[in-house]
């Protein structure tokens, strides 16, 4: 390969001053303890098909191990980064609880009614005016001002209530029915939180006539919170009230909604006619999250727990609550004030004039407010079932000895609302993918494809240091045995 003449070595590449050739043999020899020691490595590892890179076997075998083993670590390295992208974008799952609860658990839906004549004469005579208006007949500049106004929005006599029953009691109707202002304008609502625990203090209440007010009975919100319902200690009588069984009824005329939710007549109700008894059977649907959820943020889990969203107005959170403060906002910022049903403080009083539009346009105009109003993590909602059939209230009459009761002169409507079975399945939300089934999956793909575990990396951390170390006590070099 080579001969030594006049103090120089030639070999095939060239000439090499002998100065040079010690270099040489020391970076030779280097080379050949670092290929025994990584043989040695590709021996005793646990990694698939690295041992085949350690024999002393064809060039070509080693080459075709080399591919199989690079294009395994690359379809296992595009598998891992799907599951990755997977645990990112969709974190979590909701799924069919694994026990039923009883509707004792979940608060009554709030029924909120609503008389359709909404004006009374002592304020102002709205048929007569519009009538005059038809007929074109001269009206005052005073009437032609309250007609709009009063057609949509009268604080009126709302003495439509004949008998209320709750869970088989007779209860006086204004003594479990409280006022409220809402877009149809002065309803009564059942099982709806007070004012105190709905708004914050800085809401200015709506004007109500104290005669709807003398015999509302608040009650007191401290056994059940929106989050984790009613506590252990919790009677009979709760606030907001639960049904203890299936099949209450009330005479109502209803619009469904959450006992914590601002009730908007207009966008969800149903109409109860005359002569007719109109049979309302609830089917509760209830979403839980669990805790182990809220570590990931609003965008991967896409609702909101009580505690991270504070509103300006509500004193809980809902979606519904959200969008309508910030509609209440944006009607303030556009027109300086806002309708009479919104919450609203001293310093936004004011009525709209176009209330009208503005709530035949309340779906569009919502879809355009930049508003962060997920949803909530815990929540309950109603699904109903309704039937309606004649309602014979003058045989009802008859019966409890009231007498013969002329049909032509009395026209009364009955609502019964029931919870259509005793228990219920609600839903969960759950991790899809934790932390520990994330390093689980790319575990097991790591096994499948190249075969190695968490020992395997704990095994090339071993190779590098703490093996050389003792190799040096050893055997007086770091790369172990010579003829290895």
């Amino acid at each position: 390969m080579g001969s030594k003449e006049n103090g120089y070595v030639f070999t095939i590449t060239g000439r090499m001053d002998q100065s040079d050739s010690g270099l040489y043999r020391r970076h030779q020899r280097v080379m050949k303890n670092v290929r025994t020691y990584c043989r040695e490595y590709c021996d005793y590892t646990g990694i698939h098909g690295f041992r085949y890179f350690g024999e002393r076997r064809s060039l070509f075998e080693k080459v075709c191990w080399i591919i199989i083993f690079i294009s395994s670590l690359v379809v296992c390295i595009g598998v891992i980064y799907k599951t990755y992208i997977k645990w990112q974008c969709s974190p979590v799952i909701v799924n069919f609880a694994s026990e039923e609860k009883n509707i004792y658990q979940i608060p009554f839906p709030a029924v909120t009614i609503c008389h359709e004549v909404k004006i009374s004469r002592e304020y102002f005579n709205y048929s007569k005016t519009l009538k005059a208006i038809a007929q074109g007949e001269n009206i005052s500049k005073e009437e032609l001002r309250k007609n709009p106004v009063f057609s949509y929005a009268c604080v009126g006599s709302q003495e439509f209530f004949d008998k209320c029953t709750w869970m088989g009691k007779v209860y006086p109707c204004y003594e479990i029915f409280q006022p409220i202002v809402t877009d149809e304008g002065l309803c009564m609502t059942f099982n709806m939180l007070n004012k105190e625990d709905l708004y914050k203090d800085i809401v200015t209440s709506q004007p109500i006539k104290q005669k709807h007010l003398k015999m509302y009975k608040p009650g007191k919100v401290e056994d059940w919170t929106i989050g984790y319902g009613y506590g252990d200690l919790a009677g009979v009588e709760t606030y907001p009230r639960r049904a203890l069984l299936a099949g209450s009824a009330n005479a109502l005329i209803v619009v469904l909604h959450k006992a914590i939710r601002f009730p908007t007549v207009q966008q969800h109700y149903f109409r109860i006619p005359l002569k007719k008894s109109v049979i309302v059977a609830i089917s509760p649907t209830q979403l839980i999250t669990s805790d182990d959820v809220k570590e990931y943020s609003v965008s991967k889990r896409k609702c909101f727990f009580q505690s991270e969203k504070r509103l300006q107005f509500f004193k809980h959170y809902t979606q519904y609550n959200c969008k309508l403060e910030c509609l209440t906002n944006s009607t303030l910022r556009k027109c300086g004030c806002v309708a009479f049903y919104m919450p609203h403080n001293l310093d936004m009083a004011g009525l709209q004039h176009s209330i009208n539009t503005e709530n035949n346009k309340r779906d569009n105009f919502d879809s355009r407010l930049k508003c962060d109003c997920s949803p909530m993590c815990a929540s309950v909602e109603y699904n109903v079932e309704i039937t309606e059939i004649d309602y014979d209230w003058y045989k009802e009459f008859e019966s409890l000895g009231y007498g013969n009761m002329d049909d032509e002169e009395y026209s009364k409507s009955q609502l019964m609302i029931y919870f259509k079975s005793s228990h219920f399945i609600p839903y969960e939300r759950n991790e899809l993918y934790g932390h520990l089934d994330f390093l689980a999956n790319v575990g097991g793909l790591l096994g499948l494809f190249i075969g190695i575990s968490l020992l395997s990396f704990f095994e090339i951390i071993y190779f590098l240091t703490l093996r050389i170390i003792c190799n040096l006590r050893l055997y007086k070099n770091w790369y172990g045995k010579e003829n290895k």
